[in-house]
């Protein structure tokens, strides 16, 4: 991490205090910012650096799982039916995304606005997505 290497900082070790602590705060149910919102405007820049760092790392690992999960699904192209509401520019940035990392058509829908023999289809398959 350029921040880091800029400020002279240093990384945390993998089995060090620190980093043991921030897995421990990511194993916390529904963490959000507030779990690590110390830690993340922590006055110490090393701390905040780092705890960054580890938040990147974790999103990339989780976005990795989540991209195998839909190819496991999808294969070739398919469509995500999403219970949740998320606004229109999200819906297509996930969708820009999903497409340029698999390599496939996808058409996401939302549950709520989606035609009844669609949606019927779609639960059918039982191949939606969650936050849960």
């Amino acid at each position: 991490m350029k921040i880091l290497r800029t400020h002279q900082l240093n990384k945390w070790a993998r089995n060090g205090r620190f980093s043991l602590r921030f897995d421990e705060l990511n194993r916390t149910p529904n963490a959000n910012y507030d779990t690590f919102k110390k830690a993340i405007e922590h006055e110490d820049p090393a701390i905040s650096a780092n705890v960054l760092w580890c938040l990147i790392n974790l999103t990339i690992f989780l976005l990795e799982k989540q991209i195998l999960a839909f190819e496991k699904l999808f294969g070739r192209g398919g469509d995500i039916l999403l219970e949740d509401k998320i606004n229109y520019e999200d819906r297509i940035a996930l969708k820009e995304y999903l497409e340029s990392e698999l390599k496939i058509p996808i058409d996401i829908m939302m549950k709520d606005y989606a035609e009844p023999i669609i949606l019927h289809r779609a639960l059918k398959d039982i191949r939606y997505a969650t936050r849960s």
